[in-house]
């Protein structure tokens, strides 16, 4: 199993994707000790992402993302309700670097983010859903050198938006679930913007 993991969170560090607009987590916290792994695309601002999780006890996670290239971030996850629905909130911190020159004269920043998230949601035998109102923190914005030179999501920084996102997914069996989601972010500048994402995620620990 830990080669396993150590694979899957190598081949992350390679394929991820720029600023993360998808949340790509349930409700629900994973038991210690297990982990998870996936892949997602967003169909809209973002390339490939691959997060992981890791149960640190009973009520408690921690997720990672790395994205290429230097985009790293990492969050905790407390589930705080179980019944009749799942509840938790979740505390996600990020550094990259992104250019906030010009064309004509690059200006390598530090850009850290700060996503905070309350989520909800419920788990049946074989499929489940979950809904997430968040709010998105950047220092910098500027541009993202992956493949083209993208833009941060509304051209500024600070707090530059809140979001809501809901999602399902539907286990294939054994360890394997598919996850649909849609996110929906509305900027202070007026700006609205709608990334679906796709992907799924294996528990390594069955």
């Amino acid at each position: 199993m830990r080669l396993k993991f150590l694979f899957l969170l190598s081949i992350s560090i390679w394929c991820s994707g720029c600023y993360l607009n998808s949340t790509f987590q349930s409700a629900e916290t994973i038991e210690p000790g297990a982990a998870r792994a996936g892949a997602s695309a967003s169909l809209v601002g973002g390339p490939l992402d691959m997060p992981s999780r890791i149960g640190i006890t009973r009520n408690f996670d921690v997720g990672f993302r790395y994205g290429f290239i230097d985009h790293f971030l990492v969050d905790g996850k407390y589930q705080f309700l179980r019944d009749p629905l799942d509840a938790s909130i979740s505390l996600g911190f990020s550094y990259n670097t992104v250019d906030a020159g010009t064309k004509e004269s690059a200006n390598r920043q530090v850009s850290r983010g700060f996503f905070p998230a309350i989520l909800v949601g419920k788990t049946a035998e074989d499929v489940g859903w979950y809904a997430a109102l968040r709010a998105m923190y950047l220092s910098q914005a500027g541009f993202e050198e992956f493949l083209i030179r993208y833009r941060t999501l509304f051209n500024d920084s600070g707090w530059i938006a809140t979001g809501f996102t809901i999602g399902g997914f539907v286990h294939g069996g054994g360890s394997f679930r598919f996850v649909t989601e849609l996110n929906m972010f509305f900027g202070r500048n007026g700006k609205r913007t709608f990334i679906p994402t796709i992907g799924f995620q294996i528990d390594l620990t069955e």
